[in-house]
């Protein structure tokens, strides 16, 4: 760059064109799920507020990272004291806005958001209206979900940034450059990788490449998907999460069977030992505190079958009369008082897991008690307290549904409200096993998958004796965690235990009628009572394909709204986030170092930040990564990656904290742009 340029690049009589910015996307380093997420006293705001501006800010320009001209001067009023600070218990939120504020709960820990469904505090709340289990803690994300427009806008309106003028301006393009360039790289390498995959045209690609090259380029690309992953604050869906999502229904209250066994293992396998006789080298580029196994958590049915992942929380509510479910609900439950061992007998034969569970006897009572009498079952689980990393207090949400409402014959016609937490996005990866002919015991043995091995063997044939390297992405939006079974690509739906269990007692019944008609004389009833059976079990059999209908035509309407992209649009997703999660990142944490002007702790910076997010976007609470944001822009020695910028200054503190400060605008500007035209230091000869 020539000394003419650097002398007038940062001038502040320089006005420039309003130009827009461009738009991007983000993951985060390791992310945590709500187990990480729980315990000790919040951490409070520091006493020293950012001189904000008390009024609101001039005209805005037509692009949010355009500066007004410097020679503008605009009237700021006179600054106002720093607001004192709030208790935790009073800094809440709503992922869906309520036209109510907080209520106390009545136990003097913590307070509504919305009565009966939405609580903050320590520990979710204690009733008899509930069971413990159906609350689940919403868990503050390092996902910031602002988008980098409304995040300069809302950082403009500082009188530090707006003097700064045309030096702001660069400041944002030039680490927004620097992210991209690093990150385009990842992009790169993922879709040239994924290409040898892809379910569309890979095939063609693969013919006459070495299995050995093949390997490699699915390795790679699996150990570029993770970093997409992780660094744009995807969360794995465990073993915890799992077994949670199977506790309860939600909307879709059929027995749902995944087919586990059309999906090819030996994918994530081999990359997982792999990791480990490479010594463990992922582990160490995702900056993971556990091995890759643990990390990813998988569940037992799920084994290494299918990557999931997920990122942002919310919660789906609706509201109706469900009158034929709580028909099919209220008779069910009576009926269960008199065929109850012989349905607990069917569900053990079949290894079912039933959500809803089998009803007991204090649940028919108390359909008929018209609210007299309440079952209260299960014990408090008491949680871990661990080190917070957010100044907001803990939020719980519970679960409501049919199953677990206490429906009565007084409140039968009344509308009931559903509640269940959401998945924002959520992205899975798997592999399958190439198609096998339809064989004529295949509809059986399927519904058998525990003996189907030994059955396959007893007739002679083999299973996955051929591989198909095709690697499926999906991406999906708004998903309850009682229905995340509908992502899965091979799903069947089951009749409940108690149909079943009627069909069992219906077809004992007839063969009972059968016998002891035999020994009469006037044989005439015998055709009488086994056309009545026979009605009834073609009724139930009949019903149970209606339902199943009517399931599978939900679920396929449910997933052609919820369903975002696929293959090559995942990966495009993904890297996109992921700039711009890193962009917000940095810049957060440079911008109030810089506009404070003193050296800050890690606490008081990341206390202000979460302030400043709360503040300023809808009360929205989000536990921001400082570590991994000040590890972005602090001076380290040695060789460092292209994303990083050492524009703050590490100061030690003896007896202290370490604190940090960050350089001025002009210095890291120069950092910036020295490192930006050394990406390609070109040297001929």
């Amino acid at each position: 760059m020539s000394e003419d340029k650097k002398d007038n690049q940062w001038d502040d009589s320089t006005v420039m064109e309003q130009s827009p910015t461009p738009s991007a996307f983000g993951t985060p380093n390791a992310p945590q799920n709500a187990k990480t997420l729980v315990g000790a006293p919040p951490i409070q705001f520091p006493t020293q507020e950012p001189q904000a501006p008390q009024m609101p800010a001039p005209e805005a320009p037509q692009m949010p990272v355009v500066p007004p001209p410097p020679a503008t001067t605009a009237p700021v009023a006179p600054p106002m004291p720093a607001p004192t600070p709030a208790p935790a218990s009073a800094q809440l939120q709503s992922l869906v806005p309520s036209t109510s504020a907080p209520v106390p709960s009545g136990d003097g820990n913590g307070e509504w958001i919305e009565e009966g469904l939405y609580y903050q505090g320590p520990q979710p709340p204690h009733s008899e209206d509930w069971h413990m289990n159906d609350w689940v803690e919403i868990p503050h994300e390092h996902y910031i979900p602002i988008s980098k427009s409304r995040l300069l806008q809302a950082l403009w309106t500082f009188p530090k940034a707006r003097d700064a003028g045309i030096k702001m301006k660069h400041f944002v393009e030039l680490v927004e450059g620097i992210y991209h360039f690093h990150y385009h790289q990842t992009l790169n390498e993922l879709k040239e990788d994924y290409e040898y995959f892809s379910p569309d045209g890979g095939e063609d690609l693969r013919k006459g490449l070495p299995e050995e090259q093949i390997i490699w380029r699915e390795r790679r690309f699996l150990g570029n998907f993770l970093k997409a992953m992780t660094r744009g604050n995807f969360n794995p869906f465990s073993k915890h999460d799992y077994d949670r999502a199977l506790e309860q229904n939600y909307l879709f209250d059929l027995s749902v069977d995944i087919n586990w066994d059309v999906h090819d293992e030996t994918m994530l396998d081999g990359f997982i030992e792999a990791n480990k006789q490479d010594g463990h080298i992922l582990e160490e580029e995702l900056e993971l505190d556990e091995s890759l196994e643990e990390f990813l958590d998988f569940s037992d049915e799920m084994d290494r079958n299918m990557l999931l992942f997920y990122r942002g929380i919310d919660r789906d509510q609706t509201s109706g009369l469900f009158l034929l479910q709580k028909v099919d609900i209220f008779l069910s439950r009576i009926l269960s008082l008199f065929v109850w061992p012989v349905q607990w007998i069917i569900e053990r034969l079949r290894g079912d897991k039933e959500k809803a569970g089998i009803p007991s006897i204090g649940d028919a009572v108390s359909l008929l008690s018209f609210g007299l009498l309440n079952v209260q079952q299960g014990d408090d689980e008491s949680s871990d307290e661990a080190a917070r990393t957010t100044i907001f207090e803990r939020r719980w949400l519970r679960r409501q549904n049919l199953q677990n409402q206490n429906i009565k014959l007084k409140n039968f016609l009344e509308t009931s409200k559903l509640q269940e937490p959401t998945l924002d996005r959520v992205v899975c990866l798997f592999r399958l096993r190439p198609p096998e002919p339809p064989q004529l015991l295949d509809p059986i043995i399927n519904r058998f998958s525990g003996v189907k091995k030994i059955i396959y063997s007893m007739i002679g044939k083999q299973e996955g004796t051929e591989r198909d390297w095709s690697i499926h992405m999906k991406m999906f939006k708004s998903i309850p965690l009682a229905d995340i079974e509908m992502l899965m690509p091979e799903k069947n739906v089951r009749m409940k235990s108690f149909d079943v269990t009627m069909l069992f007692l219906t077809g004992f019944a007839g063969i009972f009628a059968l016998y002891k008609g035999l020994q009469q004389e006037d044989k005439t009833i015998i055709f009488v009572i086994i056309g009545v059976l026979f009605a009834y079990l073609i009724k139930l059999v009949l019903g149970y394909r209606r339902v199943r209908a009517n399931y599978m035509a939900r679920m396929t309407k449910e997933l052609y709204h919820k369903s975002l992209d696929n293959d090559f649009g995942v990966l495009q997703y993904l890297v996109d986030t992921l700039e711009e999660q890193e962009f917000k990142e940095a810049s957060l944490a440079y911008f109030f170092l810089w506009n404070e002007g003193r050296p800050m702790t890690e606490d008081e910076l990341d206390a202000k930040i979460e302030s400043f997010l709360k503040e300023n976007f809808d009360d929205i609470e989000i536990d921001f990564e400082v570590d991994d944001a000040l590890d972005k822009v602090i001076e380290k020695e040695g060789p460092q990656p292209h994303k990083h910028i050492p524009i703050v200054e590490v100061i030690d503190n003896p007896g202290g904290e370490t604190l940090y400060k960050a350089k001025p605008i002009e210095e890291a500007l120069r950092i910036m742009d020295e490192k930006w035209d050394n990406f390609y230091d070109y040297n001929e000869g």
